[in-house]
């Protein structure tokens, strides 16, 4: 299944967004292992560098967040075409239709977000990390790993850690 993340749900993993990080940790330690993909928009990328940026005040560990996410993320190539397609959906926000573009670019089967009204008149269905999770709880096992490097799915998967903390403070959950 090929699962475009939102930038907040990502963010929720970077920031250890409380009473949000432990749904989208485990929907994003899913990301890697068959038969699940990970795609983000491009502009993604700039988004969650100028957040966390902001957040950590740490140009690097905010590049190293960047960095360790490309090494597990799929970023779709776009074109004018796709950013033509984004103008022309009935969407309320550009920046919105854009990653909808860019999941339309994947073949993406959802969109993985916190905002699901943010994507009213999307061709591809949205929901929460929690509503993804409910419907797909049978289909595999899986734990995660919060504020570690990694996330834990048979070794496949990881997540980078903004914050730089050591395996000694993590804490591991078993869903």
């Amino acid at each position: 299944m090929r699962l475009f993340q939102d930038t907040n749900v990502l963010l929720d993993v970077a920031m250890k967004r409380a009473g949000l990080v432990e749904g989208s940790s485990a929907v994003v330690s899913l990301c890697g292992s068959e038969p699940h993909e990970c795609w983000i928009a491009w502009h993604t990328l700039s988004n969650i560098f100028y957040i966390l940026h902001r957040h950590l005040k740490s140009a690097t560990r905010s590049r190293q967040f960047v960095n360790e996410l490309l090494a597990w993320v799929q970023v779709p190539a776009v074109d004018q075409g796709d950013a033509c397609r984004a103008r022309d959906l009935p969407m309320q926000d550009l920046e919105d239709a854009m990653k909808v573009a860019a999941a339309e670019a994947c073949r993406a089967d959802v969109i993985i977000t916190r905002n699901v009204t943010d994507f009213t008149g999307s061709p591809i269905p949205a929901c929460t990390p929690e509503d993804f999770l409910a419907r797909n709880s049978g289909s595999t096992s899986f734990s995660y790993v919060l504020g570690g490097l990694s996330l834990a799915n048979s070794g496949s998967s990881h997540v980078p850690d903004p914050h730089g903390q050591q395996a000694e403070h993590e804490r591991e959950h078993r869903i």
